[in-house]
């Protein structure tokens, strides 16, 4: 190779190699700046956004907390109407008192007039006033939402806002006013870095809240601002997608800013947090220069190192060109003396080497290639007795059929006297011959005759090694379990190979022969597949023995799951018959209890209640069947809710009278206090329900009637219908004292009233006089209970 030729190969690796490592150090260090601005920026939007989050979470709790307590003074939708004005005069006195951020409360009746003003600024004024029923703080509840107005300033010192809330359809509206300036402190409080702030501005971008309370006096009006106006566009977006609520803007000064937000949906206001770019980047700016420092650096030592490299990488190449072109000259005789210490010495040993066996080949190539010929007629004979054996575990399911092919295979290939093939029983922990070849009668009952286990030298050596195991000469083995037999058979050698299947012994394979020596590697390699092969088809033979008891098993299963099936079913129908009179959480404690002895006649303490509709005869005959059916299916539908809810058991219900009873079939803790809950609740389903139907023209009352005695309870009917019901003056009672009632009334007997006293306030009505009922009875009139639970009559 001519100097030129050295030359160039020299300047192409060191430019390649300069170019390579460069490039990469360029490459990462760009992608590591990048990647190291980027995190740094959304660190830097991360902890903006949280700020942001911070604060608009504070303002929203804050406006929902004066929302709760502005409901307190909201009488229930039961109570609507019914309130008095002094009444709302002591309740917004109250809450003006206990909320110091509520400054007025005024109360606008249904038509919209000015009835209440209750304020803490001005003069209270009681009695109609103004009619406000044009102003969105009137029309926007009554549409069912509550009404926040725009921020104002009072006396231009302190932000206010106003809330209206409706008391329900075709009701009055409570409208409060709010001091703002609680606002001002999560905004003071929020800051980023030293020159970071936060501030408000509402929909229409004017500043709510501001560190520095006099913009927000001037009234500014943001809206110019980029982040503001990019924020009013569309700012449901930014809440569905947080990584694009993070922008640069500017700020009143001009300067720019790292800008994010947190829009609160409820008021339609904006939390901006920002922070100068100039502050905000340098500490990346900082990073990125030390970065770039360090980087060239590094390049210039690669590039020193480069050309190092490249001088001592091309000279030796350049040895072993030279020299190759001799040896390929003829000159086999050639030596190539390269002492790099590396693969290039190591190349330069393996061409002498290889001149060295081209030598040696010229004379020995003839032997040589017939030696591999014999070596390949062997590998064939071989493959094809492996794939007769595969053929055969592939076609048969008969194990000692393909143990049997194995061994005489193993036998015939390895050019041994005979062998066999073990299988391990893992229950009896020892080996039993399952397959033999070429073995005499003497010699298997003799193999047979001892007990094979892990205490045997050469078995345990192969199991622990997991490898084959020889015995060149059994005569010098005088420890050998058949030392003798092997002796009298005229057997010298011996080869095991352990089976093996996941970690677990299953037996092995053995050959001996006849004269003395190990076994050739060849082999041992032939026999490992063979014993691979040997241990699949046990394996195959166990797994098929598996499969046919699992048949077995799950064929049991089945049947014994059609049993219980059947017993379920039948379990099934039993509830069916159950549900015909009873409620379903009766029904199904009674058939999960498996007591139907319950429903047998018996004698027992209950409370009734009767529910019966009033004017029912009369609207029955003067509306169309139809609205009689809906009027109906809406009554039923209602007492059913609740006869449930309380785990009522329906005795009967025909047209709009209702029996329902408690304390049987099923005990229960204080009935007649259980059938007064259920009897007002029905009570204030059917007042919801009577609203409704008075907006169609339709005049219906509602009375319950309610006592306390023994019956006699059972089930009644014939074979094909049941019905479960009682007899008893106690029934009776309840459905008199149900005709009794007035609309709304729920009327009990003293009896039911002494059970409930302690629970509940009932005035008394006196001696009542009921239709078919010999004696007078006591009579009380339920108003309501004492644990919150407030029904009025």
């Amino acid at each position: 190779m001519s100097e030129k030729s050295r030359g160039r190969l020299f300047r192409k690796y060191a430019i390649v190699i300069v170019a390579i490592v460069s490039g990469a150090l360029v490459l990462g260090g760009a992608i590591d700046i990048y990647f190291s601005y980027q995190q740094n920026i959304a660190a830097l939007a991360s902890i903006q956004q949280e700020k942001a989050a911070a604060a608009g979470m504070e303002i929203e709790a804050f406006i929902q907390s004066i929302e709760r307590q502005i409901g307190w003074v909201i009488p229930p939708p039961g109570l609507v109407g019914t309130v008095s004005i002094e009444q709302r005069s002591v309740d917004y006195t109250r809450l003006i008192r206990q909320v110091s951020e509520i400054t007025e409360v005024r109360y606008l009746d249904a038509s919209g007039k000015e009835c209440l003003r209750v304020s803490r600024l001005a003069r209270n004024l009681l009695g109609c006033g103004a009619n406000v029923s044009a102003t969105p703080e009137f029309t926007i509840p009554r549409a069912g939402r509550i009404y926040h107005s725009p921020v104002y300033f009072r006396n231009e010192s302190e932000p206010y806002m106003t809330l209206a809330i409706s008391e329900g359809a075709n009701a009055g509206v409570t409208v409060v006013e709010v001091n703002l300036k609680f606002v001002l402190e999560p905004i003071s409080r929020t800051r980023i870095g030293e020159q970071g702030y936060a501030y408000i501005v509402d929909p229409n971008g004017n500043l709510v809240a501001h560190p520095d309370i006099s913009l927000v006096l001037q009234k500014k009006d943001l809206s110019i601002l980029p982040q503001v106006r990019a924020a009013r566009t569309n700012p449901q977006t930014n809440l569905l997608e947080r990584d694009n609520n993070t922008a640069q803007g500017s700020d009143l000064q001009g300067r720019a800013v790292l800008s994010t937000y947190r829009f609160i949906e409820s008021l339609r206001w904006f939390v901006f947090v920002e922070q100068p770019l100039d502050e905000a980047f340098t500490p990346i700016y900082v990073s990125i220069a030390r970065t770039i420092l360090l980087l060239l650096a590094v390049i210039a030592l690669a590039i020193l190192a480069s050309l190092a490299l490249a001088h001592n990488l091309v000279t030796p190449i350049n040895i072993l060109r030279d020299s190759a072109a001799r040896i390929g000259a003829g000159a086999l005789d050639q030596r190539i003396d390269i002492h790099t210490g590396d693969e290039l010495e190591s190349l330069a040993n393996e061409f002498n080497h290889m001149s060295a066996r081209l030598s040696e080949s010229y004379a020995t190539l003839e032997h040589k290639v017939i030696e591999r010929t014999q070596q390949l007629a062997r590998s064939i004979e071989r493959l094809q007795g492996l794939a007769q054996v595969s053929q055969t575990i592939s076609s048969t399911l008969d194990l000692n059929q393909v143990l049997s092919n194995i061994v005489a295979h193993a036998v015939q290939l390895s050019g041994a006297d005979g062998g066999a093939i073990y299988e391990f029983d893992d229950a009896m922990q020892e080996l039993y011959l399952r397959a033999t070849f070429q073995m005499s009668e003497e010699l298997i009952a003799a193999i047979r005759s001892r007990k094979i286990d892990l205490t045997d030298p050469t078995l345990a050596r192969a199991a622990a090694t997991r490898a084959p195991v020889q015995i060149s000469d059994v005569a010098s083995e005088s420890d050998f379990a058949f030392h003798e037999v092997y002796q009298r058979a005229g057997l010298r050698a011996l080869l095991v190979v352990p089976l093996f299947h996941e970690d677990k012994l299953i037996g092995a394979l053995a050959v001996r022969r006849k004269t003395t020596g190990e076994f050739q590697s060849e082999t041992v390699d032939l026999l490992q597949t063979f014993a691979a092969q040997s241990a699949l088809a046990i394996q195959n033979a166990r797994l098929f023995q598996e499969i046919e008891k699992q048949k077995s098993e799950l064929a049991s299963w089945n049947q014994t799951l059609e049993e219980r099936v059947q017993s379920q079913v039948a379990e099934l129908e039993r509830v069916g018959r159950l549900r015909l009179f009873l409620g379903p959480q009766v029904a199904e404690l009674i058939a999960s209890s498996k007591q139907e002895d319950l429903l047998a006649s018996h004698r027992r303490e209950i409370a009734a209640v009767f529910a019966d509709m009033r004017n029912s005869t009369a609207f029955a005959d003067s509306v169309e069947p139809e609205e009689v059916i809906e009027i109906m299916r809406e009554y039923h539908a209602a007492l059913s809710e609740k006869i449930v809810e309380h785990e009522g058991t329906v005795e009967h219900i025909a047209g709009d009278g209702a029996m329902v009873i408690f304390n049987d079939p099923v005990e229960c803790d204080n009935p007649a206090e259980r059938a007064v809950r259920m009897a007002i609740e029905m009570r204030a389903a059917i007042a919801a329900l009577q609203t409704k139907w008075k907006k169609r023209g339709f005049d219906l009352g509602f009375g319950i009637g309610v006592s306390l005695g023994y019956a006699t309870m059972g089930a009644f009917g014939s074979e094909n219908f049941f019905h479960y019901g009682g007899i008893g003056s106690v029934l009776n009672v309840a459905a008199r004292l149900s005709d009794e009632a007035r609309d709304g009334q729920i009327l009990v007997t003293q009896r039911v009233f002494a059970a409930i006293e302690d629970r509940c306030e009932a005035e008394p009505l006196g001696n009542l006089n009921l239709k078919g009922i010999s004696q007078p009875v006591m009579g009380y009139n339920v108003l309501r209970v004492r644990d919150n639970l407030l029904v009025q009559a």
